[in-house]
């Protein structure tokens, strides 16, 4: 198994789905000593690194940061790696509750009478994520000569960039074999947590509405969602670990609806607010049969008038014009359509010369950008292909495929006249 299952965005969704028959669920007992074995071999790469003078400036260039250089987005690319180191450091950053007790951390690993226990109570009471000290420790060993790949490592590296130079000229530094075996014993319990539970990501993206998205896409993105809980678990809280990946799994699978489910896509955040504003301006048809104003809108939503306005415009044409916009409203889009039969003829029109015009722009991208975008969204009438089956096809690898089909999206989403085109049909 490989020592960072989330970094590999092409996650073999046919190993894992085979594998999950081999792997029976946990009892309560198991969970807890699997989960005690990630936690203690946490704790000592948090050890490790401070019994190391190099790790130990480390951790302390980790809490300066934090508390006079937090991350921007507009340092990332891709963003998402922002938001991925965000959500583990929150806690230490200045506007936060946790500030002042990583100022006194410091301070203490600047004194040199403070002793490593001491610095790792402070470390558990201001509750460092797993994720946190592990990418620590991979950057450590990272300068030191090892390849490790890991997520939260590159975020973190990108955030300080002196963080990704070696300490020395190569050869002339020992790699840290304790730190990477008690790494090594933190990725095998989490990664046996993810493996024992597959069956339940297998299950959830089963009963999962996914507009049309294959279903190893969808299995895919739980199975990242299962890593992350399994990251974030924590025995002492008192529940089962399925309960707690439940909601971190079907977060990933919505994501994965809201992001691949159209050929133009939005921030989750943003895709979640078009689905409020659809919701309230579909509830008001539903009372007085009038479509709302902007003004009601705004009162029905929280949202002022400027963003109601800016969400209309950005409403996702690409959804099917009858399905749900959420599990817990049955309301279609359909429903908002006075005469479909009268409108049809016109609609087919409009939805022809986009397409015209779609196929123009993509006619500018790149061979292998067209041959992605056709592939994926089943434009060339085939069914909708997998990052798997056009990686194949295309020989190269399905992180490269995935890289492809950002680059072309972006492209196409930078061509002002398709993007007038569409907003003239949402209109």
């Amino acid at each position: 198994m490989s020592s960072s299952m989330i970094n590999d965005t092409t996650t073999d969704t046919d190993f894992y789905l085979e594998a999950s028959s081999h792997y029976p669920l946990l009892t309560a007992e198991q969970e807890r000593q699997i989960d005690m074995r990630k936690w203690a071999a946490t704790r000592r790469c948090a050890r490790l690194l401070l019994g190391d003078e190099r790790g130990r400036e480390l951790i302390a260039e980790l809490a300066t940061a934090c508390l006079e250089a937090p991350p921007e987005v507009d340092q990332f690319e891709p963003r998402s790696l922002y938001f991925t180191l965000r959500k583990d450091i929150v806690d230490l950053l200045p506007d936060s509750a946790g500030a002042s007790a990583l100022k006194k951390f410091r301070k203490q690993l600047a004194g040199s009478r403070t002793n490593t226990s001491t610095l790792l109570a402070a470390i558990a009471e201001m509750t460092w994520p797993t994720t946190l000290v592990t990418g620590l420790a991979i950057i450590h060993l990272r300068r030191q000569g090892m390849r490790i790949p890991d997520l939260m490592a590159d975020a973190m590296c990108i955030w300080q960039p002196a963080w990704s130079r070696r300490y020395l000229p190569a050869g002339s530094v020992q790699p840290d074999r304790s730190l990477r075996r008690a790494l090594d014993q933190y990725v095998k319990a989490r990664d046996q947590l993810v493996m024992h539970n597959l069956r339940l990501v297998h299950k959830l993206a089963w009963d999962h509405p996914g507009r049309n998205i294959p279903q190893r896409d969808l299995v895919q993105d739980g199975i990242i969602g299962l890593i992350r809980a399994a990251e974030k678990f924590d025995v002492g809280r008192g529940f089962r670990f399925t309960t707690y990946a439940y909601p971190w799994i079907n977060q990933h699978l919505q994501r994965a609806t809201e992001n691949k489910g159209s050929l133009i896509t939005y921030p989750a955040h943003v895709v979640q607010e078009i689905n409020q504003l659809h919701r309230a301006r579909m509830a008001y048809v539903e009372q007085t049969g009038h479509d709302p104003g902007i003004e009601v809108l705004a009162r029905e939503t929280g949202f002022d008038t400027d963003k109601v306005n800016r969400l209309r415009r950005l409403s996702n044409i690409t959804v099917s014009i009858d399905h749900p916009e959420a599990e817990d409203n049955d309301l279609r889009h359909a429903a908002s359509i006075p005469d479909p039969e009268s409108e049809r003829a016109v609609e087919d029109t409009e939805r022809s010369s986009v397409a015209r015009l779609l196929w123009q722009h993509i006619d500018k991208l790149e061979e292998r950008e067209q041959a992605v975008i056709t592939g994926r969204w089943g434009l060339d009438g085939r069914p909708q292909r997998t990052f798997a089956q056009l990686a194949d096809q295309l020989h190269v690898s399905r992180e490269w495929v995935r890289q492809l089909e950002k680059s072309a999206l972006k492209k196409l989403g930078e061509e002002a006249r398709l993007n007038e085109a569409f907003e003239e049909m949402r209109a």
